[in-house]
């Protein structure tokens, strides 16, 4: 009931809220508890170190975060993941979806 009025009303802060929650409950809390510790403690970092909203893709173990300062939450969590024998990069949305030509 929040995440898709947030993004029609381009609202980055309650997108970002709606994504927090749903890391919070039901399978998805089942889906990063069975990942273990790692996975929680780099959601947590993510969200202790800019991102607004961060959260797991499905299984994981991809992890993703939105911030107004991606390039500081980048800085800050390539140093983080190193030590975890993880990687991350910054991408942006295409709202053009697949094309064919």
């Amino acid at each position: 009931m929040k995440m898709i009025p947030a993004v029609f009303e381009a609202d980055l802060y309650a997108f970002c809220d709606a994504v927090n929650q749903i890391q919070t409950f039901g399978w998805k809390r089942v889906e990063i508890d069975a990942r273990g510790e790692v996975l929680q403690s780099t959601i947590d970092f993510l969200l202790e170190n800019g991102a607004i909203g961060a959260g797991v893709s499905s299984w994981g173990p991809a992890v993703f975060a939105f911030s107004e300062t991606m390039d500081e939450l980048y800085q800050r969590t390539k140093h983080f993941l190193l030590s975890n024998r993880g990687s991350c990069f910054i991408t942006k949305a295409d709202n053009f979806g697949a094309s064919i030509e």
